[in-house]
């Protein structure tokens, strides 16, 4: 037993892979074999643990109680690499048990594991802080520290270049391959999470959308649409997306006669369901229900938006087509399992209708 009254940390450290050398990444996943948790090793075994503590944390009444299961369901979280679940178990932990040591390098941990490297210093530090003697705490601390210093350093450098990719993407008078140049760095720049942190801080979103009222350059409305679908990859900016952007302003934006841009906002449409939902059709990974429902007032708005806009006279058809694809690609029982709300917003007459049309 260690001094935390269970496991000690250094039982759970387990694997390892260097994000370019400078930090610990996905493989670094601590056990969750301890006092109240379950000495488990298949991946079926680890669900039945998760369906266990769920269970046990709906039952619990004492808080004391329910922070402990949330700390070791979070073990398990850990355990599966699901980094983002580790995060808020032990959210829900520290919000019950301030300072719970444990809850906190797990979430340390989780973070590393996300590239989200300040918020692991500062969980970190705070375990160090508990436990100053704790060798595997200073050895995290000391990897992490340098990762963070590193990030300072080069976003010192790249808020520089994100200025001048600015100055030039976001007036006309440049030159034409200047400025595309500068759209498609855009893309890649947010594609890094650190990068779109960055953009996004200096308020982007609202530059972009100012830009493409009036913008007509082709390849800087495809890589802006782009830039926006590489934005909606985390759970958090998807939501953001869509309160600051809107969906009328996607569908908008995707009502083109341009195929390239229809494709690439499209995308971003579907980016935006996946990340609300953790599902990705592509490689056939179903939904995560407990995400869904956390999420369901959006994908509920995005999907009725998008079916009340089927029919609308003034799209254009390759716009109509893309959005037809979308709901029906996402309706599936095993995907959004939006069949009964699809029927009674009167879907299938609006497809009869479409169909009537056609010559």
């Amino acid at each position: 037993m260690g001094r935390w009254g269970e496991t000690s940390i250094s039982s759970h450290h387990q694997g390892k892979r260097n994000h370019g050398g400078a930090g610990q990444g996905r493989g670094h996943t601590p056990g969750a074999e301890g006092a109240g948790e379950p000495g488990v090793q298949g991946r079926g075994d680890w669900d039945k643990a998760l369906e266990k503590y769920t269970q046990a944390i709906q039952i619990s009444t004492e808080e004391r109680d329910k922070a402990v299961l949330y700390k070791n369901r979070a073990a398990v979280h850990l355990k599966c690499e699901d980094f983002d679940k580790t995060v808020k178990d032990c959210t829900q932990c520290l919000e019950l048990t301030p300072k719970d040591p444990k809850a906190l390098f797990r979430r340390a941990q989780a973070y590393e594991s996300l590239e989200q490297f300040e918020k692991a210093y500062a969980d970190i530090r705070a375990v160090q802080a508990l436990d100053p003697k704790n060798k595997e705490v200073q050895t995290m601390l000391e990897r992490v520290h340098k990762v963070v210093q590193d990030l300072i350093e080069a976003k010192t450098k790249t808020s520089g270049k994100v200025q001048q990719l600015f100055e030039i993407l976001f007036d006309p008078s440049h030159e034409k391959d200047k400025r595309e140049t500068c759209a498609n760095n855009l893309v890649a720049l947010a594609r890094e999470r650190a990068g779109a942190e960055l953009l996004l801080s200096q308020g982007v979103i609202g530059r972009i959308i100012q830009l493409l009222k009036t913008e007509r350059n082709l390849e800087i409305r495809v890589a802006c649409a782009r830039t926006f679908s590489e934005f909606c990859r985390d759970t958090a900016r998807a939501k953001r997306m869509l309160t600051e952007v809107g969906i009328p302003w996607f569908l908008e934006l995707m009502n083109s006669p341009d195929k390239e841009l229809v494709n690439a906002t499209q995308y971003t449409l579907q980016v935006i369901l996946n990340s609300l939902t953790g599902m990705d059709i592509k490689l056939e990974k179903k939904p995560d229900k407990h995400m869904l429902a956390e999420n369901q007032k959006e994908v509920d708005s995005l999907m009725a938006t998008m079916v009340s806009m089927m029919t609308q006279r003034t799209m254009s058809g390759l716009c109509r087509d893309a959005i037809i694809e979308l709901v029906l690609k996402n309706l599936a029982w095993d995907r959004l399992d939006w069949g009964d709300k699809f029927i009674r917003m009167g879907g299938v007459e609006k497809l009869l209708d479409i169909a009537s049309e056609l010559p």
